[in-house]
């Protein structure tokens, strides 16, 4: 989230390139590292001093993740406390169009929409609007770049400076490609860059999450069948994509139309749909250095209910999900506590926003949850709400 400048050395006030210095931060502790020192033979100073002269100077490339608030003299934990919920409000500005089964990412102080289908066909077009200190969302604007293929169902994240979109179903076929883009200070996107290298197994309806360097996939449905693996790729800085990788453990029940989250070193998934019947396990796996995960978990503590088609977030030490579809399109809301050792503590009961809903995403952002479109089994939804 955050650089700390690595320390200079210095001989008689000239720094010295021949000797590095770095910080190394692991198990809540930061060690100081200092290498080839065996090309020097003469005494040596190390200058650790960091001079700060705003919290802004803490903000990487302006990736300031949502779970903190940067302002000229301070930095600060979000408004959510105790994980409830406030009444929902419902946004002055709608969405540029109704949509259903697309995602919505937040970067940056802006929100974003891309692909989807509007009830009548898929798209490729992506929208952005400023999100105002007081949780509100401006007036959207069409990016004037778009990727290409338009598509529904395939996930988004938003992460060091770029914007991924992946797989997805086309109107006629799942997909497996990659692509990316840089995110402007204007809250602009960039050109589209197709990565080299894609996932194994074209699907659609299934999560994405980027954690610590890699993005991760998992799960959905390749047109045939549901699917319970889980890939992974390290993300470089120029924005691509290193190999894939399948994890050598898979979680119980192959599913799609589920979510997933990544929070404090754990990988989750919950909920989701088997072909068969609706779920409402959780599952969780330790994330390991070099991106590979642990075995699956299931978690003691089930969803309050079976869902599917619902958006979840892990935001503040809470998990959350909400909406939906069980049987019957659902409004409700509901939120757990994350438990240091990666389990979910007990659910409870939200304030519930108007008009049930299924196909449609979540975000959190700097004390705000917002949801948006979706449907209820005809046409597809523009509306905006959010909550503190």
């Amino acid at each position: 989230m955050f650089i700390i400048p690595a320390p200079i050395i210095h001989y008689s006030s000239k720094s010295l390139k021949q000797v590095s210095a770095k910080y190394i931060l692991a198990n809540n502790k930061i060690t100081l590292v200092i290498t080839n020192l065996v090309n020097v033979a003469f005494p040596i100073n190390v200058d650790p001093s960091i001079i700060v002269q705003s919290a802004n100077n803490f903000i990487l490339n302006g990736n300031n993740e949502t779970d903190v608030n940067l302002t000229a003299n301070q930095i600060n934990t979000p408004n959510l406390t105790g994980g409830s919920l406030s009444s929902w409000t419902l946004n002055s500005t709608t969405l540029p169009a109704t949509l259903q089964a697309f995602p919505a990412v937040a970067y940056n102080g802006y929100l974003y929409i891309m692909g989807g289908n509007n009830g009548t066909s898929d798209l490729n077009t992506i929208y952005y609007a400023p999100i105002s200190s007081n949780g509100s969302v401006g007036t959207w604007v069409a990016n004037s770049t778009s990727f290409t293929t338009a598509r529904d169902y395939f996930p988004a994240v938003a992460y060091n400076g770029y914007l991924y979109i992946m797989g997805g179903n086309n109107g006629t076929s799942d997909l497996n490609d990659t692509q990316y883009a840089p995110i402007s200070s204007n809250g602009s996107i960039g050109s589209w860059v197709l990565n080299p290298t894609s996932f194994v197994t074209a699907r659609s309806a299934f999560p994405a999450v980027a954690y610590s360097g890699y993005l991760y996939i998992m799960g959905g449905n390749n047109g045939t069948s549901d699917l319970n693996d889980t890939q992974y790729a390290p993300i470089n800085a120029d924005g691509s994509l290193g190999s894939w990788v399948t994890s050598s453990n898979t979680f119980t029940t192959a599913r799609d139309y589920f979510p997933a989250v990544a929070y404090n070193g754990y990988l989750y998934i919950m909920g989701g749909n088997s072909g068969t019947a609706i779920l409402n396990d959780i599952q969780y796996a330790p994330i390991n250095a070099g991106g590979s995960l642990g075995s699956w978990i299931t978690n003691s503590i089930t969803m309050p209910i079976a869902d599917n088609q619902s958006p979840a977030m892990a935001y503040n030490g809470y998990l959350y999900f909400m909406g939906g579809y069980n049987g019957s399109y659902l409004n409700s809301s509901y939120y757990a506590p994350i438990n240091a050792n990666g389990s979910i503590g007990t659910w409870s009961t939200s304030s519930s926003f108007t008009t049930a809903r299924q196909g449609f995403p979540a975000v959190a952002y700097s004390g705000y949850l917002y949801i948006m479109g979706g449907n209820a089994g005809g046409a597809p939804f523009s509306d905006v709400q959010y909550s503190a």
